[in-house]
């Protein structure tokens, strides 16, 4: 736990049990080795029950011994019992669990997918409500876990993967989560991490009415799309990966005043920038519908490049925006500190709205342009800044 980095994340998922220590609670922890893994428990949790499961559980049995020494199990003592991860033990659970269910379970065992797998299809059925689960040492496994359980939430940080109870996370949206405007018309609700998902707010005297659009028939509906995307974990694999620092970070509900401008939907003008100067613009039109794109010049002039992954539109359909200028002067500014960053702005009734800084759009992958050269071509223009290396430190590491 601690030598891996993972304490921090215990320490969070475990706060509310922790505050609560003196309860009665069922810790399972499977792959005990020596034992000492259960000394924490029985430690922390002094009215528990914890149990230790392994392929061996002679290692634990001998060191017991020189733990007790140490001054473990002072006021709690582990169960110990052999157990097979790659072989089903939904009914060797059912003996040992004796009617009780398992609050805090640990798999730091076998390590691979097949003994991980197998043994969450022996546990699940022996789970509280809510739970929380720990899985070490396993980069990979949180994709099959995500595919078989779609309903649980996951949160994933290198080879640690934590999956939680739906109803111990869930966010239920109230009026009272969706705050502040003053008897605004309609407004905007959507994940921080997250564009895909977005809900369109209206009030209705004291009650909210939730749409996917804000064209479509407004009718009471659930939150669940809302619910869905902020139990989820974002910033490590595929396209999420452009937001890592989310990785540490759950999702949080905003709520925005409805912006409209011209067009049917709100038309995105991405600059992209190096360094407080402006390269190019890319203008999104129609995102939710057909997403077309268009690059641009920071004088509004077609450049000899294109990303022929999404369908384009001619420049000539979309006009400057009246904040042009201003616009160039907010992404100036706003980038200048940066190697690179997308400065993401709007125009609303010819004035300049921010939207969002990106760092690395789309993990690094956004844009494929040709032709080739472009591509290198527009990659010399970022400027990275040299590293600072401690050249005595990095020798040391190669001498013996």
């Amino acid at each position: 736990m601690f030598h891996h980095g993972y304490a921090l994340h215990y320490e969070r998922f475990l706060k509310s049990y922790v505050q609560n220590r003196d309860q009665r609670l069922v810790i399972c922890e499977v792959g005990i080795l020596n034992g000492s893994g259960l000394a924490i428990w029985c430690d922390l949790f002094p009215n528990s029950r914890v149990i230790g499961l392994d392929i061996d559980i002679s290692i634990a049995e001998r060191n017991m011994g020189n733990l007790l020494k140490l001054g473990a199990f002072s006021d709690n003592s582990p169960e110990l019992h052999k157990y097979d991860q790659l072989i089903d033990s939904t009914e060797l659970l059912d003996e040992i669990l004796n009617g009780d269910r398992i609050d805090i379970f640990i798999d730091d065992g076998a390590h691979f997918d097949d003994a991980i797998m197998t043994t969450m299809r022996s546990v699940l059925p022996h789970l509280s409500d809510p739970f929380v689960c720990f899985v070490e040492d396993n980069a990979d496994v949180h994709r099959k876990l995500e595919l078989e359980y779609p309903k649980f939430p996951l949160f994933v940080d290198g080879e640690l993967t934590v999956i939680t109870s739906p109803s111990g996370t869930a966010h239920r949206i109230t009026a009272d989560q969706l705050p502040g405007f003053p008897n605004p018309p309609e407004y905007l609700a959507k994940i921080s991490p997250f564009s895909q998902c977005r809900i369109f707010v209206s009030r209705c005297g004291p009650v909210l009415v939730l749409s996917q659009s804000p064209d479509s028939p407004l009718s009471p509906q659930s939150a669940s799309t809302l619910s869905d995307c902020l139990r989820r974990r974002y910033g490590r694999v595929g396209r999420s990966a452009e937001w890592p620092y989310w990785s540490h970070h759950p999702p949080k509900l905003i709520a925005e005043n409805h912006l409209q401008d011209q067009y049917s939907q709100l038309v995105d003008y991405k600059w992209f920038c190096f360094q407080g100067v402006p390269g190019f613009v890319m203008v999104c039109k129609d995102r939710f519908v057909e997403h077309k794109r268009c690059f641009l010049d920071p004088d509004w002039n077609p450049p000899p490049f294109s990303d022929p992954r999404y369908p384009t539109f001619p420049a000539e359909e979309i006009s400057p925006p009246k904040s042009l200028g201003q616009m160039r002067t907010v992404a100036e500014q706003l980038s200048r500190d940066f190697p690179f960053v997308r400065v993401d702005l709007y125009d609303i009734d010819g004035v300049c709205r921010f939207g969002e800084l990106t760092p690395y759009p789309e993990a690094g992958t956004d844009c494929r342009f040709t032709p080739k050269d472009w591509s290198l071509r527009i990659g010399s223009w970022l400027k990275l800044p040299q590293p600072k290396i401690n050249r005595r430190l990095a020798y040391s590491r190669f001498v013996v």
